[in-house]
């Protein structure tokens, strides 16, 4: 197993999922990828990932980008974890 995916790998799913939602604000995406862990590789998790993001209805994508600022805002409408807000 990739060392650099143990901290990722050794979480709850319920715990996975909350860091996963750090870096993509679709429910659905994060449940989905953190039902697939422990993950081999780096590549396994990427491939995992897109596979997912592509699969999911439009509901969800709009879940995810309203977690986001618009282009030129400062606040996203939803916002989202606090980590994610500071990147």
């Amino acid at each position: 197993m990739n060392e650099s995916l143990r901290p990722l790998n050794e979480l709850s799913q319920d715990e996975a999922r909350g860091e996963l939602l750090k870096c993509c604000g679709s429910s659905e995406w994060a449940n989905r990828l953190a039902a697939r862990s422990p993950f081999e590789s780096a590549e396994q998790l990427f491939e995992a990932a897109n596979r997912i993001w592509w699969s999911l209805d439009s509901k969800d994508w709009m879940e995810a980008f309203r977690s986001h600022p618009k282009i030129g805002e400062r606040k996203a409408a939803q916002p989202g974890p606090v980590k994610a807000q500071s990147w």
